[in-house]
C-alpha cells in the first residue's frame, strides 16, 4: 500500500511541477546524498527499518539540498511511540531554536499528546503559534500530509483533505532547508514512510504546461 501511494504521489507531482527530493526509505542506510541524520540527545536515534525512517527522542533528518521558497511537501507517517509529536520544519537554516532541540523555521507539527495540528514560527527570538486546530490522532495509524508553501501562505492538507485543515500567512524565513523529527522524550517514536518535495510552477510555466497538454490532446485526436 505504501508503494502505491508513493508511486501515485510521484506521478501526480510530476504533472504539476519539478520533483526536487524523494525518498521511500527502502534502503539499508539513510541516503547521505539527500539527508543529514539529526541526533541531538544521547538517546536520539534515526535509522531505516522495514521501509520506514524510524525517529526516536528528537531523532530526525535534515535536507542536504537547499530548497526554493515556494514548494510542496507530501508524505506519510505513523506514531509508534507514546505522547508523541512529529514535526516538519520548512524555511529552516537548521540551527537549534530552543532547549528542546527543535529547528529554526516554520514548524508544522502533528501532536498525539494534545490531539492537535499546529503551525509555528520558531527561532531567532521568535516563538509564535500562527495556526492551530484539534484533530484526533491515534498510534499505529497511517496518516498522509501535504504542506504547500506559496505566496507566504503555509497550508496543511491532511489525510486527503480537499481544502487545508489549517493555514497561516507568514513572512518568517530564516533559511531554505527542511527538517523532519520526532519529540524529545523517552518512549517517543514516529515512522516516516515516504516523502516527496516538489517545486510549485510559476504561473507562466503552468500556462505552458497546460497549453502543451491541450496541444498533445489535439494531435492525438487528429
Amino acid at each position: 500500500m505504501k508503494k502505491f501511494f508513493f508511486v501515485a504521489l510521484l506521478f501526480s507531482a510530476s504533472l504539476k511541477a519539478d520533483v526536487l527530493l524523494t525518498d521511500s526509505f527502502d534502503g539499508a542506510l539513510i541516503d547521505s546524498a539527500k539527508w543529514t541524520a539529526y541526533r541531538p540527545q544521547g538517546g536520539s536515534q534515526v535509522f531505516l527499518s522495514g521501509g520506514n525512517l524510524v525517529m526516536q527522542m528528537r531523532g530526525g533528518v535534515d535536507s542536504v539540498m537547499a530548497l526554493p521558497n515556494e514548494l510542496q511537501v507530501e508524505g506519510g507517517f505513523r506514531f509508534t511511540g507514546y505522547e508523541d509529536h512529529f514535526a516538519v520544519v520548512l524555511r529552516s537554516e537548521l540551527s537549534i531554536a530552543n532547549g528542546y532541540y527543535e529547528k529554526t523555521g516554520i514548524r508544522v507539527s502533528f501532536q498525539d499528546n494534545s490531539q492537535t495540528l499546529r503551525i509555528q514560527e520558531l527561532g531567532n527570538g521568535v516563538n509564535n503559534e500562527i495556526a492551530f486546530t484539534f484533530y484526533t490522532l491515534n498510534r499505529n495509524t497511517d496518516y498522509t500530509f501535504k504542506i504547500v508553501d506559496q505566496n507566504n501562505i503555509v497550508s496543511l492538507y491532511f489525510n486527503g483533505s480537499a481544502s487545508p485543515v489549517i493555514q497561516a500567512t507568514t513572512l518568517f524565513r530564516p533559511g531554505s532547508f527542511i527538517s523532519f523529527y520526532d519529540r524529545e522524550n523517552p518512549g517517543n517514536e514516529t515512522q516516516l514512510q515516504y516523502v516527496a518535495v516538489s517545486s510549485i510552477p510559476e504561473p507562466s510555466s503552468l500556462s505552458l504546461l497546460l497549453a502543451g497538454g491541450v496541444g498533445l490532446m489535439f494531435r492525438k485526436r487528429r
